[in-house]
């Protein structure tokens, strides 16, 4: 399984950060989870073949997780290609569809497949599946998820957006996972260092990296954790063999 980390900011991207995306490949196939601004030119910029593209998916509709999205659906209408698009909640579907249709002349007939994220498992190809977890950084007022990756034998916690106390980290996913991708921006560093201290964790990746977090090109990481700890940057690669 191939992770590369196309943007790791937080809610504004910064002078070395993008909006938060991240592709995840497997086999000959991609799947893109998070639409942050700029993934559709990255993505091009890393040679990708758009072909392999097989699915979307948005863990929340804040605009640094999915402002890229209507873009990355045009490119793919635009060369005949398909993906399908997963949204974390039904209101998405018609204002992504209608930006869509207003930006490029979609041809009469082609329909864009969205589909509704739901918890639980709700996505397998045989090649990679995908379970919802729900979290609380909507407080209620939204929907939004963290997803667990499964592939080539691996599992990985991708948590989207938390709550700034932490209270809904996926804790039973996290620990059986080989490696979490966890947002580093809504805690206060002493709530992420007492929140994760305790758990089992094999390894933790953050990203969507926060001012708390990186004053002036100076990154500080949450201290004390019991288990290996990094920060993505943008255009990182990961392997997980």
């Amino acid at each position: 399984m191939k992770i590369t980390f196309l943007g790791t900011s937080h809610g504004d991207p910064t002078t070395d950060r993008y909006n938060a995306s991240l592709l995840i490949e497997s086999g000959d196939a991609g799947y893109l989870f998070d639409c942050g601004s700029p993934a559709t030119a990255s993505l091009v910029r890393r040679g990708f073949d758009f072909g392999r593209l097989r699915a979307v998916f948005i863990s929340h509709m804040h605009l640094d997780h999915c402002a890229d999205l209507p873009n990355l659906l045009k490119h793919l209408v635009k060369h005949k290609l398909e993906a399908r698009a997963y949204l974390p909640d039904p209101a998405a579907v018609s204002p992504v569809d209608s930006l869509l249709r207003l930006a490029y002349p979609v041809p009469s007939g082609v329909k864009v497949p969205y589909h509704i994220i739901e918890p639980g498992p709700f996505f397998a190809d045989g090649n990679v599946s995908v379970t919802a977890v729900p979290t609380d950084h909507g407080r209620g007022r939204f929907p939004s998820f963290s997803f667990v990756i499964e592939a080539d034998g691996k599992k990985i916690l991708y948590t989207g957006d938390l709550s700034a106390s932490l209270d809904d980290f996926p804790v039973r996913a996290a620990e059986e996972a080989d490696l979490v991708i966890c947002e580093l921006t809504h805690a206060l560093p002493e709530v992420t260092e007492s929140k994760l201290r305790p758990l089992a964790l094999k390894r933790v990746v953050f990203t969507h990296i926060g001012p708390r977090y990186e004053k002036g090109g100076v990154l500080t990481l949450p201290q004390g954790l019991p288990f290996a700890v990094s920060a993505a940057s943008d255009g990182d690669v990961l392997r997980l063999e």
